[in-house]
């Protein structure tokens, strides 16, 4: 039973065609922001008028500087009673090279400090990466797949995973993990 409903995912995932052609676009940013656009439409909106970059407040008062990002404030009831729309964030960091595992432990470690001071869930975090010749190395791969942003509220728990995103040479993207 279980090898059958493993395939079945396996065999869902393959048959979605997770094969994303890169849009036009000036940057990595800019193209990335346009096919958040084309699957998003409700997004489509308010993420063109989205400046870039953009900075937020964490709770400790340090800013942080995100290559796009997108906060939907919550609801008026959500930070006192936990009632209500709780909002959502998105973050965007652009990386030159292989990410290493200090970049991305300082990028959760910011978001915390965001999502902290916001009360709002963070609902992606993306780490966009123009490949090259290099690769991710183990250690990368594994935080990015572990670790998670929690957020805590009022008796709810958010919890958003890292994602990486590659630019791949071949103009298509490649999402670890699929989301």
């Amino acid at each position: 039973k279980y090898y059958a409903l493993r395939h079945n995912y396996i065999k869902s995932v393959r048959d979605a065609d997770p094969i994303v052609m890169i849009p036009k676009g000036s940057n990595s940013v800019e193209r990335f922001k346009t096919y958040l656009m084309s699957i998003n439409p409700e997004m489509a909106s308010t993420l063109a008028m989205m400046p870039t970059p953009s900075v937020s407040k964490g709770r400790s008062g340090v800013f942080y500087q995100w290559d796009l990002y997108l906060l939907r404030r919550p609801g008026a009831l959500w930070p006192t009673l936990g009632l209500g729309y709780p909002g959502y964030q998105l973050f965007l960091k652009h990386f030159d090279k292989a990410p290493t595992v200090e970049g991305v432990s300082s990028i959760k470690r910011a978001v915390e400090d965001v999502v902290a001071e916001s009360r709002a869930p963070a609902s992606r975090i993306i780490l966009l990466w123009s490949r090259r010749k290099e690769d991710v190395s183990e250690e990368v791969y594994d935080l990015i797949t572990t670790q998670n942003v929690v957020l805590s509220h009022r008796g709810s728990s958010f919890v958003c995973g890292l994602e990486l995103v590659i630019e791949n040479e071949d103009g298509t993207y490649e999402f670890i993990p699929f989301v």
